[in-house]
């Protein structure tokens, strides 16, 4: 029976050295040596020629690792479902590479050979949102699952600077847009979290980030535009063209007589400025009050320092414009 069996063995040995496959990498591995199914010894047939003690079955299989697989993968690169180019960079093993995606930002991202080869791996400056913005990695988007008031405010401003449908539903930012350093999300975070009444901004429901205070006529969204201030004042500062037809601002026509009105936010309500003769006179009564209307409130949100110094100083010499 010895005898028969170590027959067996001979023949299992004789017929297997030298038997090649392929691993599941793609490497061509040869038996080089068999003592029994459980103990054989297999050379990649590379210009390394990694030898590794394995068993036959694991040989079927092909899951021997080659153990100069690194040297092959350092270097390959590969599209992800972006279309973004990315390159293995470190490679210590398939379960632990880094790839670098080759772009000017060059962000690196540990991962895995199968979710590289298959693509699944975001470029964080991809131009992800509205084909513009980029999310970028140093700030989180997401908190707890839940989207954070900073990233919330970005993609809302870019929508209103590149979503042509909601520029078609709103014609007053046909032509806004947004500066090209705040198409990072990165940036954008910095900017707000270095505003002096940032904290009110994120702590309070009532608030929003205006473009149109600090420099008249604005139409683009900027570290150098843009200030942070409770929805009261950025109310004071909404244009609505489309309700007044070729009237002034403020003015309406009231039977024959043309009528300023303008909206209080101490009083919440519609007031009535009286009527005139012609628009431009009602015009000059509601220009009147508008103004000194800003006044009254930069004066307040500036004494509860819900308002920068730049900000008030830009409310108090604010004037209206029968073209506004």
């Amino acid at each position: 029976m010895a005898m028969f069996t170590k027959k067996i063995l001979d023949e299992q040995k004789t017929n297997r050295i030298n038997q090649e496959s392929c691993n599941n990498q793609g490497f061509l591995m040869k038996i080089i040596e068999y003592i029994n199914s459980k103990n054989i010894i297999v050379e990649f047939q590379d210009e390394y020629k990694g030898r590794v003690h394995t068993n036959y079955p694991a040989f079927l299989k092909g899951s021997v690792r080659n153990p100069f697989e690194g040297k092959y993968r350092i270097g390959e690169e590969r599209l992800n479902n972006q279309g973004c180019i990315m390159k293995i960079v470190e490679y210590n093993g398939a379960g632990d590479m880094i790839i670098e995606f080759q772009d000017n930002y060059k962000a690196k991202i540990r991962t895995k050979y199968y979710t590289f080869i298959h693509g699944n791996i975001n470029n964080p400056y991809h131009k992800s949102v509205h084909g513009v913005g980029m999310i970028g990695e140093k700030h989180l988007s997401r908190m707890n699952g839940k989207i954070t008031k900073e990233y919330n405010t970005w993609k809302r401003m870019l929508t209103r600077s590149f979503d042509e449908k909601y520029k078609k539903r709103q014609p007053t930012y046909k032509d806004v847009t947004c500066c090209k350093e705040w198409l990072l999300y990165d940036n954008f975070y910095e900017w707000l979290h270095s505003q002096p009444n940032f904290d009110k901004w994120y702590n309070g429901d009532l608030w929003a980030i205006d473009k149109d205070i600090l420099v008249k006529g604005n139409k683009v969204y900027s570290p150098e535009t843009c200030c942070l201030v409770p929805n009261n004042v950025n109310s004071l500062f909404i244009k609505k063209d489309m309700c007044r037809g070729d009237l002034p601002i403020g003015v309406h026509k009231h039977k024959e007589k043309y009528r300023a009105s303008c909206s209080n936010p101490f009083t919440g309500i519609q007031e009535q400025l009286g009527d005139k003769d012609a628009p431009e006179q009602a015009f000059q009564v509601y220009k009147s009050y508008k103004e000194n209307l800003i006044k009254q409130v930069a004066q307040v949100e500036y004494s509860n320092g819900n308002i920068t110094k730049r900000c008030y100083d830009a409310m108090m010499n604010y004037k209206v414009e029968i073209t506004d």
